[in-house]
């Protein structure tokens, strides 16, 4: 992110030049704007962005940059021709959790490939907040979190205890082996 003049005196106010915007249908599928499923677009100087020949329907906008929580909009429903604006996305800085799977290398579980040590992070609603995998060493990170207080699952049947997480903070936590 870059800065750029604030609101008030003396106050600077960070407008990130690089994110990755995508919007899709407000199901949680990928819209096609008359090109590929997923649609990205830059932010000017200032921070706009805008995304063309949008056609009707319900949508959500995203908003994601390296090392920040993502942020998402409310519904958007466009019809035919009309414009909406989104709001201003306020992106803070996340925070990890990271630990090692004692569970999924005691299991003998085929770690580093696809759906072995597989693990998701969910929020204090019971809302999917992230994925991640458990490497070959056991090890696993989910990253760019929002503050809050999250619990880790893994299939068949584990699930943490509450986890804080702060903006910034990095959080240590090991999942036991039974």
């Amino acid at each position: 992110p870059s800065e750029s003049g604030g609101g008030g005196a003396g106050r600077r106010q960070r407008v990130a030049t690089f994110l990755t915007i995508e919007a899709g249908d407000s199901g949680g599928g990928a819209v096609s704007f008359g090109g590929p499923p997923s649609t990205s677009v830059r932010v000017d100087g200032s921070g706009r962005f805008a995304f063309e020949e949008v056609p009707a329907g319900e949508y959500v906008v995203r908003v994601s940059a390296p090392g920040y929580a993502s942020w998402t909009s409310p519904r958007v429903v466009l019809a035919e021709e009309q414009q909406s604006d989104v709001g201003a996305a306020r992106l803070l800085t996340g925070g990890k959790i990271r630990g090692l799977n004692r569970r999924a290398l005691a299991q003998g579980q085929n770690l580093g490939s696809f759906g072995g040590g597989f693990l998701m992070l969910m929020d204090a609603q019971g809302n999917r907040a992230g994925f991640a995998r458990t490497e070959a060493d056991g090890s696993f990170e989910f990253r760019d979190i929002a503050t809050g207080t999250y619990t880790i699952t893994s299939p068949p049947d584990f699930s943490s205890t509450p986890i804080t997480v702060k903006a910034g903070e990095t959080v240590s936590f090991d999942i036991p082996a039974k």
